[in-house]
Order: C-alpha cells, then structure tokens, then sequence
C-alpha cells in the first residue's frame, strides 16, 4: 500500500492498480490488522487517467463516512477479492519486470556496440579493467 491517510477516525491504505478490463471503479477491504479501523482502498488507475484524479477521489470518498458499510462482509467476497487485487499486482510487478529487463537488454547493447567501436588496445584495456573488477568482486564475496 502506498499512501496513507486518517479520515475521521479510520485509516486509509490507497493503491492504484491497473484493473485490466474489470470495471470496477475501486476495491475497499479490511486491512491486515486487529482494529477495524483501518481499510484498503485500490482504485482502478484506467478508471483515474479516464476520469481524473480529483474526480476519482471525490467519487472514493462517499465510503470515509461509513467504510465498514461498504466493505464486504462474507469471507467468499473478501476471498475473491483478494483474489483479484493479487492477480493485479503480479501482473503489475510482471510488466515492470518487463520493462526492466528490456532496458537492460538496451544497455547491453550499447556496451556491445561501444566495445566494438574500440581499436584493439581500447578493447584489451576494457577486458583488463573487466578483469580487475572481478578480481575484486571475488574477494569481497
């Protein structure tokens, strides 16, 4: 959970997530600890960049009043729910995941490219600094 606020007593935990294709605007659950004062809320960020940040909060925050009116009562409704955000943040933390490995890749390639660019002496010096660096990283481990 990211952001978090006290609003009238209770304890708001907020998270965007891209809901993928489900149109609820947010999810509103009880949060892991004893109180029931506490309360996540992960609000659909397809929903937000359609509808606009104030908008979207203006929209949330009919639930500050009363959260625990709002939150599902049955632990099947809690269950698929939790179900769904877990689903939401492995597919958040799998694109990410993504992106960097793809920026590594393009970094590889630059170092490759640039390498290649060398003269002999250029490319024999880098293998030597290469070398020093393992040499040193195998002393420290």
């Amino acid at each position: 959970m990211s952001t978090v606020r006290t609003i009238n007593g209770f304890n708001f935990y907020f998270e965007t997530l891209d809901f993928q294709g489900d149109s609820k605007k947010f999810y509103i659950t009880l949060h892991a600890d004893s109180s029931f004062k506490s309360f996540d809320i992960v609000i659909n960020k397809n929903w937000i960049d359609k509808v606009g940040f104030e908008e979207a909060i203006k929209y949330v925050s009919k639930v500050w009043d009363n959260p625990l009116g709002a939150t599902k009562k049955t632990l099947g409704g809690l269950w698929r729910i939790d179900l769904k955000l877990k689903y939401y943040r492995n597919k958040a933390l799998e694109n990410e995941c993504k992106k960097k490995i793809e920026l590594i890749g393009n970094i590889e390639d630059k170092i490759v490219g640039g390498f290649k660019k060398l003269n002999a002496i250029g490319q024999v010096r880098v293998l030597e600094v290469l070398e020093n660096l393992i040499g040193i990283n195998e002393y420290r481990a």
